[in-house]
């Protein structure tokens, strides 16, 4: 197999769902440091079902052209102290451009909130392929091999874009 490419083990056909139930607002990213606590809430991504593998695609609102950044962070558990303790790790950190392409009224991406076409890595692992049309028209997206952590936690980091949010499917 030529390097830099990618056999995927298993594929799952599920439905994208939402990285966030409300678009994110953040200026900065969040603070994602070692806890006693399982993470949770909006913007984890739990792999109940073992699956290795995580397709993000993403949106925002405000106008086309408009950016933010999003990071993906690893979780993992040591168990062995009184306490278990969950550690992150980045897998991915890119800065996405909305296009002109928008969501459909009435859906889980509206027709206000804009596609994004561009996705350009800022720092992260080779264990991952970022499609990036940039075209107005198709969806940029990124595959994460997730080496095997329990959560990813997805977060924004707002630049030009008024809110951020994507979609997953793990495979």
């Amino acid at each position: 197999m030529p390097s830099g490419q990618y056999v995927y083990p298993l594929t799952d056909t599920g439905s994208l769902k939402r990285i966030r139930s409300a678009n994110s607002t953040a200026t900065s990213f969040a603070a994602r440091v070692p806890t006693t606590t399982k993470p949770t809430g909006d913007g984890v991504i739990d792999s109940t079902g073992g699956l290795s593998y995580v397709l993000l695609t993403f949106f925002g609102r405000d106008a086309a052209d408009e950016t933010f950044d999003f990071r993906v962070m690893g979780w993992s558990q040591v168990i062995g102290a009184a306490n278990s303790l969950w550690v992150p790790v980045r897998l991915l950190q890119a800065r996405c451009t909305l296009s002109t392409a928008t969501g459909v009224a009435d859906s889980e991406v509206t027709a206000s909130e804009f596609i994004v076409d561009t996705i350009a890595t800022v720092t992260g692992s080779t264990m991952r392929e970022v499609v990036s049309p940039g075209d107005n028209a198709g969806a940029a997206h990124a595959i994460l091999d997730t080496t095997g952590f329990e959560i990813v936690t997805v977060d924004f980091d707002l630049i030009t874009a008024a809110q951020a949010n994507g979609l997953y499917r793990w495979f």
